[in-house]
């Protein structure tokens, strides 16, 4: 005999891992279920185009270019220094 258990689990910025079951002995009534269902599929369908990058990439591709725009910067104020001799 194969026991089945109906189990969701989410994550979400923390590493921590949640399983979620029900424990209602019987199924929730939501009012305007169909409707919830119809615009949850529509939001999924209008951003399966976008892309999701974690804030640590962002953080770490900012510092990246701030970095590479001091540096522009300082060879500039260097040159502008050597014209002038």
């Amino acid at each position: 005999m194969i026991l089945s258990f109906t189990v969701l689990a989410s994550s979400g910025i923390d590493y921590d891992i949640k399983l979620w079951m029900p424990t209602a002995s019987q199924p929730a009534q939501v009012e305007g279920l169909d409707e919830i269902v119809r615009t949850n599929e529509q939001m999924l369908e209008e951003s399966r185009d976008t892309i999701t990058v974690p804030a640590s990439f962002m953080l770490r591709m900012l510092a990246s270019l701030n970095h590479a725009r001091l540096g522009r910067n300082q060879d500039d104020s260097e040159t502008d220094s050597n014209d002038s001799d």
